[in-house]
C-alpha cells in the first residue's frame, strides 16, 4: 500500500514594530496559525490588533523561530525551516488529530489550587514544571485534577500553550446531613415545624416530604456534580502573560468558589434561624 503523504502547512515570519507575527501562505497555514495562537478559527485571529498577536519584540528571528518550534511541538507539529535567515518560511507537518491532554491527579491537602510553587513542590512534586512546560508550549497539554483530602473543594484545570480552562467545585454534605446541622430534624427524625400544628388530614410523611422539598430548593447545587455545592468555570486563551500570572489568575477562582459557599451557607443559616424563636440574634 502506498504511504499517504502528510499535509504541509506553510507560514512565514513577519517582523513588525510590535514584534514577530506568523503569516499563513496557504489554507492549511491559516488553520495552523489559528492553533499556534490558540484561536478557534483564523477569522478570529485576523480580527486581533497587531499589538495583541506580535511577540518577542527586539529578539532575533532565530529566537522567535525556536519559540514557534516549541509551541508547535506542544500541539503535535514538526517544523522545518527554509528560505532566507532574515525572512524564513516554516513548514509545519500537521498532527493527525487533536492532542489529548495528559491527565495528572494531585492532592494538595489543604487547597484545590495554589499560586505558590513551593506548595506544589511539597505536595505534588513535578506538577509545577509540567504545567509550566504545557503553558509555554514546550510540552503537550495537561489536565490537572485536584482532590485535596482535607477540603471539600476540587478542581479540573486544562493547561495548553498560552491557554487555560477548567472549573472549581465544592461538595457539601447530603441534604439530610445539612438539615441536621441546621437543627431542622427532631429526635424522631421528623422535620421540625416551629409555630405550626399539623392538621389531622395531613400525615407526618407528607410534612416531611414537603419540608425536605422546600429545603432542597433553597440549597445550592453544583451544575457539574448535581449534588449540594457550587461550581465556578473559567477560560483564558491567547494569553500574553507569564506562567506565574496565569497561576495567579486560576487561583482567584478558588477564592470565588469559597466566597459563594460562604454566602450561600450564611443565607441558609439566616433563613432557618429566622424560623426559630430566640435564634435570630445569636
Amino acid at each position: 500500500m502506498k504511504k499517504q503523504n502528510k499535509t504541509i502547512a506553510t507560514v512565514k515570519i513577519n517582523n513588525s514594530i510590535s514584534g514577530y507575527v506568523l503569516v499563513p501562505l496557504d489554507e492549511n497555514g491559516e488553520k495552523a496559525v489559528a492553533r499556534l495562537y490558540a484561536f478557534d478559527t483564523y477569522e478570529e485571529f485576523r480580527k486581533q490588533p497587531i499589538s495583541e498577536i506580535a511577540y518577542m519584540k527586539g529578539e532575533t528571528v532565530e529566537a522567535f523561530t525556536e519559540h514557534v518550534k516549541e509551541i508547535a511541538y506542544g500541539l503535535g507539529y514538526t517544523v522545518s525551516v527554509c528560505g532566507s535567515k532574515k525572512n524564513p518560511t516554516l513548514r509545519l507537518w500537521s498532527a493527525p488529530g487533536p492532542v489529548v491532554p495528559e491527565e495528572i491527579d494531585v492532592d494538595l491537602k489543604w487547597s484545590a489550587w495554589s499560586c505558590d510553587q513551593g506548595y506544589w513542590d511539597e505536595y505534588a512534586p513535578g506538577a509545577w514544571q509540567r504545567m509550566k512546560d504545557a503553558w509555554e508550549g514546550k510540552a503537550g497539554p495537561v489536565l490537572v485534577c485536584t482532590a485535596p483530602r482535607k477540603e471539600d473543594r476540587f478542581a479540573k484545570v486544562e493547561i495548553g500553550c498560552r491557554k487555560v480552562s477548567g472549573l472549581f467545585y465544592s461538595n457539601w454534605d447530603e441534604i439530610w446531613d445539612l438539615a441536621c446541622t441546621l437543627d431542622l430534624i427532631d429526635e424522631n427524625n421528623n422535620w421540625k415545624t416551629p409555630g405550626w400544628e399539623r392538621p389531622g388530614d395531613i400525615s407526618q410523611q407528607q410534612v416531611n416530604d414537603d419540608m425536605e422539598m422546600c429545603f432542597r430548593e433553597s440549597v445550592p447545587f453544583s451544575m457539574y456534580t448535581w449534588e449540594p455545592g457550587n461550581d465556578v468555570e473559567f477560560a483564558l486563551k491567547n494569553a500574553r502573560r507569564y506562567f506565574q500570572k496565569m497561576m495567579d489568575y486560576v487561583d482567584e477562582f478558588e477564592g470565588e468558589l469559597m466566597e459563594k459557599d460562604k454566602n450561600d451557607w450564611n443565607t441558609l443559616v439566616t433563613i432557618y434561624a429566622e424560623d426559630k424563636p430566640g435564634q435570630k440574634d445569636q
